[in-house]
């Protein structure tokens, strides 16, 4: 298997896991592509001696000097950023429950069921045929399509609000109690 390692964070990442991280946009901007070698070697000596590590010239990475209490807390906090991203993208492609069906949640799925129900509308029907999260088939009225967008939508932004303020409680946390304390309920 192979993988990555990031010096911003100090962490590993699964190669196969890489579009998962992207889309929780948890994805670290200076990834560098290691061995599974490469990856036991450094975790081995990062969980055993308390060091860290930094890519060097050859785009390697280099096991360096023991984290500050500063560094600890800040890779604490971007674990913490990475959790709460990865619990909210789980969140919103959850079921989204409306008029007596599951829906698929996000953004993405009220835009679509909203641009369906437009242009049936704008077509003079009074009717549209949606799938829900089981792919079962419904025909709906236009005002009910329009309920079902609206609540996957008011679902996703109730969730990206919530997201935004728990990121805002870790960039301002400054002890591991608050830190700790920060949780995707």
């Amino acid at each position: 298997m192979s993988w990555y390692c990031s010096q911003a964070t100090q962490g590993f990442y699964p190669a196969h896991l890489k579009k998962r991280y992207e889309l929780a946009d948890t994805w670290p901007s200076d990834a560098v592509k290691i061995s599974e070698s490469q990856y036991k070697e450094m975790k081995n000596a990062l969980t055993s001696g308390g060091q860290k590590f930094t890519i060097n010239e050859s785009n390697e990475p280099v096991l360096s000097s023991v984290f500050t209490q500063e560094d600890l807390f800040k890779f604490e906090k971007i674990k913490v950023s990475d959790s709460i991203r990865a619990s909210f993208v789980d969140a919103i492609h959850a079921p989204v429950p409306v008029s007596d069906a599951a829906w698929n949640g996000g953004m993405e799925s009220a835009l679509s069921i909203d641009g369906a129900v437009r242009l049936a509308e704008q077509a003079g029907a009074t009717e549209i045929t949606l799938f829900d999260y089981e792919n079962t088939e419904h025909l709906v009225d236009i005002a009910t399509g329009k309920i079902i967008a609206a609540a996957i939508g008011i679902d996703y932004q109730t969730k990206f609000a919530q997201k935004q303020q728990l990121m805002r409680a870790i960039a301002s946390a400054s002890t591991e109690t608050e830190l700790n304390a920060i949780t995707w309920s």
